[in-house]
């Protein structure tokens, strides 16, 4: 279960660099900063690099990665060229060789078995951005693969599944909202995509927010994600939708990504954390494991949706408290 309870007096910077606490317990803590806190551009680094169980490092692996040709080498060096082009933010502290290099090694590290497309690229790139070094980027960018698989595969199946999952979250939580939204738009079958599904989540879930500007509000969402694993975007899309149409974005054509206001990453935050308690317990079960199981399907998440309503599970802590 989500958990994001503050700890009192602890900072980031304390944990990371001067806390004596224990390796373990370090992290612990400062998974729960990362969500309640946020991180900042001096701490981000080396607090990713742990959430994200990086390890050493080695350039020499990655040199060898870069070294060699993916299957889509050209569709990547045309997606880099694409990658931010308006943002002169991006464009002047990211290259296109390196963003090159990231999604050409990641792709050789899994045998090619990954999507290639302009969302990698903007991952990749909001790595790059957001990190001193390209190897650390890199490691990163690799972790990250690792901790939500399905989101990188050739067809998307995670974002896919992801996309539905906000739909029936949607749905659970606010059935007035969703309705809203869904409108007129004929269904032609109960297995049909909803526009809430194809316009508004798959987008968002496929680039990971980085189709949303601005990069450092993104960096915001991302510290909570890396913090809490690869099911909270999910909570963080169905946060922003509701966010959105409170401010008075009450259409699917209002909520397409690029037509979005820019983020604000730590009210987002704030609010999918507090909408995890109200998301039924089977329908949270598949939350946290579609992002890795491949056997999470749609017809998985519609079945769970509509499962008997029993309450989540408490966190951790709150298990411990009660016994």
């Amino acid at each position: 279960m989500t958990e994001c309870t503050p700890d009192a007096e602890v900072t980031a910077h304390h944990l990371l660099y001067e806390s004596t606490l224990p390796p373990s317990e370090r992290v612990a803590r400062l998974r729960r900063v990362a969500v309640t806190e946020g991180l900042d551009a001096n701490t981000r680094p080396l607090a990713w690099t742990l959430l994200l169980g990086c390890g050493r490092i080695e350039a020499r692996r990655y040199s060898n990665l870069c070294d060699g040709l993916s299957d889509d080498a050209q569709k990547i060096r045309d997606d880099a060229r694409r990658t931010f082009r308006a943002d002169d933010s991006v464009r002047q502290k990211v290259r296109d060789a390196q963003i090159v290099r990231c999604v050409t090694a990641l792709a050789r590290s899994r045998n090619n078995e990954v999507s290639n497309g302009a969302n990698r690229s903007a991952v990749a790139a909001c790595f790059l951005y957001a990190l001193p070094s390209e190897l650390e980027a890199f490691a990163c960018f690799e972790k990250l693969a690792e901790l939500c698989p399905r989101y990188f595969t050739p067809t998307l199946d995670g974002c896919v599944v992801g996309a539905a999952l906000v739909d029936h979250i949607l749905r659970c939580i606010s059935p007035e909202i969703h309705g809203t939204l869904l409108g007129d738009s004929l269904l032609l079958d109960d297995d049909a995509r909803t526009p809430v599904e194809d316009l508004v989540a798959y987008p968002l879930l496929a680039s990971l927010f980085t189709v949303v500007p601005p990069l450092d509000e993104v960096a915001v969402l991302w510290d909570a994600t890396f913090a809490l694993g690869g099911h909270f975007p999910v909570l963080c899309v169905v946060a922003l939708i509701l966010e959105r149409f409170e401010s008075g974005d009450q259409t699917v054509a209002r909520l397409q990504p690029r037509r979005l206001a820019p983020l604000d990453a730590r009210r987002i935050v704030a609010r999918a954390c507090a909408i995890a308690p109200r998301v039924p317990r089977s329908l949270y079960d598949v939350l946290e494991r579609h992002a890795r199981d491949a056997s999470v399907d749609r017809a998985v998440v519609a079945a769970a949706s509509e499962a008997p309503r029993t309450p989540p599970k408490p966190p951790p802590s709150a298990r411990k408290r009660a016994s």
